[in-house]
């Protein structure tokens, strides 16, 4: 479905449109561009509604032209309010690998009033995936927020083949200068799954957050993380956050469970002002790990750090013939005034198997070296 022309549309001022409860099945054998629904029409004054479509994308091309995209919804226009809900967005690839960039949900706009991405079901079908070495992002929303953000009780459920990558792999992303007066990442379930054993240098995370500024206030809080890979190299997250006010990160579960040279449950980075992190659970648990690596639960770099009944456990199991350097922490703070306390359990159980080369070791519960 294409809303508007495959150039700018305007949408009138003050209007509300909508694309709702439509079912669309593409099964393409060409490598061009695919898109389930492309909304061109666009103004700073109007409303968008895309709600409670069932798209499905099957490319079964065996010869995939470089380059392309496939989009499950994408606004491609800014609005006064954009609301994307209750999707069903299911996209793979069936025969060749392939380097296209893959957006399950894109809306990479401003919204000058709202914008509301809830209970959308993103995934690639039961035994497929994408096949690609591009770009995936379950959801992006690297575009200006004002007014509210909601980015609740999504499942995001991705695939990324065995296809060696070094491009990004983000479950919710967002790269942008938002001033919302409600901003809120709540309640997701991101299953993220990448079988190549050779990424060098993939960057993974389930929630990238690079989006605001030092007077932002955000909340992302009971959401699901669950990173399964692959890499030999790279970094994989669960959370990362950078460009915020008050930080309020709560009662998260993080798990990953594949080796890169850089693991973390939570980071805390560029521009974070005060960072509150309570009742989140974190485990980081790679199995067959083969390549030195520095694992922590949580990290913060940036910003005032207030974590409180944290729950983490670093369980690597090594398996390598090599010489490798293995540091594990539980939480590392390197900024002033941290308090840290209360947190109920921080286990460091590394394993080594009886082919282990020579492992380096170094472990540290809690590394707290801000000064006050």
């Amino acid at each position: 479905i294409l809303l508007g022309s495959t150039t700018a549309s305007v949408q009138p001022d003050a209007n509300v449109s909508s694309c709702n409860y439509n079912t669309i099945n593409l099964n393409t054998a060409a490598g061009f561009d695919t898109f389930g629904i492309w909304s061109r029409l666009a103004s700073a004054t109007s409303d968008k509604f895309l709600n409670n479509n069932i798209i499905t994308i099957q490319n079964t091309t065996t010869t995939p032209i470089a380059s392309r995209f496939m989009r499950g919804i994408w606004q491609d226009g800014n609005l006064r309010l954009l609301t994307i809900s209750e999707n069903t967005v299911t996209l793979s690839y069936e025969n060749a690998n392939n380097d296209h960039t893959v957006n399950f949900i894109q809306a990479d706009i401003t919204t000058a009033s709202s914008r509301i991405i809830n209970g959308n079901i993103l995934k690639t079908p039961s035994g497929g995936s994408l096949r690609t070495s591009g770009a995936i992002n379950g959801i992006s929303h690297s575009g200006i927020s004002s007014g509210l953000l909601n980015i609740n009780q999504n499942t995001i459920e991705i695939d990324k083949g065995n296809v060696s990558s070094a491009a990004n792999f983000f479950g919710i992303s967002s790269v942008s200068t938002s001033n919302a007066s409600s901003y809120e990442i709540n309640f997701n379930n991101i299953s993220l799954t990448a079988s190549s054993g050779v990424n060098a240098n993939t960057t993974i995370r389930g929630i990238s957050n690079i989006d605001g500024s030092v007077t932002l206030n955000k909340t992302i809080s009971s959401n699901i993380v669950a990173i399964n890979s692959n890499n030999n190299g790279g970094t994989t997250g669960g959370i990362y956050l950078e460009r915020t006010g008050i930080a309020t990160i709560t009662n998260n579960a993080v798990t990953v469970s594949n080796f890169s040279s850089v693991l973390y449950g939570i980071f805390l980075n560029t521009s974070c002002t005060t960072n509150n992190l309570s009742n989140n659970n974190i485990t980081i648990s790679p199995t067959n790990l083969a390549v030195s690596v520095s694992i922590s639960g949580i990290t913060n770099s940036v910003g005032t750090a207030n974590f409180i009944n944290n729950l983490i456990t670093l369980a690597p199991q090594i398996s390598t013939t090599a010489t490798i350097t293995v540091t594990i922490t539980g939480i590392s703070n390197s900024t002033a005034n941290g308090n840290i306390n209360n947190n109920a359990s921080i286990l460091i159980a590394p394993q080594t198997t009886s082919n282990s080369g020579v492992v380096n070791f170094t472990s540290i519960g809690i590394s707290n070296f801000g000064s006050n």
